[in-house]
């Protein structure tokens, strides 16, 4: 088994990471449970057992890179970029997140960037992108999850106002640029919430540049 880099559990217990920069464990890079975590402005990415793995807490997920995570094929692999499952009464606020290049093991159930089993997450304004890695596609959300306003790859039609299919138009992927091509413009561009209040991205750009705010962590200048 590997080592996970950041873990909290507890009732009573609280995590807050800002702009902190959470890669290259043996295992999963955030693994919370009955705990209240606040993630904002950080980067979690090559963790080889998934990016974030998230049981029973409150949390606060907000202008993130969450990208490499997990291992295409590799067994034990089985969280992929984002893995939440929660119970009613949570504060669960998921935004303005990019979430490409994340693989699962090809056993495993869920989707490669994002998998939902909660009760009541209402995410929106994110990329959520499989980043060509296996595990079915981008997302996978649960009976009482929905999104909003959010680029999403591997379903044709998803319900929620404002989701969009596509391809996310990331400066250099490849080379872990994840931030918004504005030549030609990628179509995340002034196409998050609309009635968002969020007033800055990853790096500290001022939210919005444009005629709206950007989906994912970058706003694109």
């Amino acid at each position: 088994a590997g080592t996970d880099a950041v873990t909290c559990s507890g009732a009573s217990a609280s995590l807050k990471l800002i702009g902190a920069e959470v890669s290259n464990a043996t295992d999963l890079g955030v693994l919370v449970a009955l705990c209240a975590v606040e993630i904002t402005g950080s980067t979690i990415s090559g963790n080889r057992g998934g990016g974030i793995d998230i049981t029973n807490s409150n949390f606060t997920i907000v202008n993130n890179f969450i990208v490499n995570n997990g291992q295409d094929g590799d067994s034990g692999s089985d969280r992929g970029g984002v893995f939440l499952s929660s119970t009613d009464g949570k504060t669960e606020v998921f935004e303005f997140n990019t979430l490409s290049g994340n693989g699962i093991d090809t056993g495993a159930i869920g989707g490669s960037a994002l998998t939902c089993s909660s009760t009541n997450l209402k995410a929106t304004s994110n990329i959520v992108v499989s980043g060509g890695q296996a595990g079915g596609g981008g997302i996978i959300v649960g009976a009482s999850c929905t999104s909003s306003y959010s680029l999403i790859e591997g379903v044709s039609v998803f319900p929620g106002t404002g989701n969009i299919l596509g391809t996310p138009g990331f400066e250099d992927a490849g080379n872990g640029n994840y931030h918004l091509k504005t030549s030609p413009p990628s179509p995340c561009i002034d196409k998050a919430d609309p009635d968002a209040t969020l007033t800055t991205d990853i790096d500290g750009d001022v939210r919005p540049q444009g005629m709206g705010r950007d989906m994912g962590a970058d706003e694109a200048g």
